[in-house]
């Protein structure tokens, strides 16, 4: 879990500078490697995965980690500009 929100600070701080459109297009990338790397080494296990499946849980978290990083490139942007 720390890792995790660890990764989510720092993909948000360097998400700073680019385009948002490009933050966008990268996670796109990422969820679908995602589900591809899930869906050759996760066996689809109804116990583990009963509510949304082994896909819609990778795809789950990859939104969690989309907004997280956004609202860190919000701060992040809003604190710059008031400090300048």
């Amino acid at each position: 879990m720390i890792g995790f929100l660890l990764a989510i600070i720092l993909a948000g701080v360097a998400a700073t500078q680019v385009k948002i459109i490009l933050v966008f297009l990268i996670n796109l990338i990422t969820m679908i490697f995602s589900l591809f790397l899930a869906a050759s080494f996760i066996p689809n296990d109804p116990y583990w995965f009963t509510v949304v499946g082994r896909n819609g849980a990778v795809v789950f978290i990859a939104i969690i980690y989309l907004i997280g990083q956004l609202l860190v490139r919000w701060i992040v942007r809003v604190a710059g500009r008031n400090h300048v």
